[in-house]
């Protein structure tokens, strides 16, 4: 997967594809878990994009990379 830099719903809709699911929404952040995982993903919406670093760092948390 080639990094770039992602808006927030394209991100969920990649963590979605990969069996994640919404756990709950606090202010301007979501976050998504997975059945047989013990971390739980937290993206903020409240920006247009989610930069590379974060979005590099989120996929590998989530076994994604």
């Amino acid at each position: 997967m080639r990094m770039q830099n992602y808006t927030p719903k394209k991100f969920i809709n990649i963590l979605i594809k990969h069996g994640f699911e919404f756990s709950h929404r606090k202010s301007n952040h979501v976050s998504y878990v997975k059945d047989g995982m013990e971390k739980i993903i937290t993206i903020p919406v409240d920006r247009k994009e989610i930069c590379k670093p974060l979005a590099k760092r989120l996929l590998k948390d989530a076994g994604i990379l």
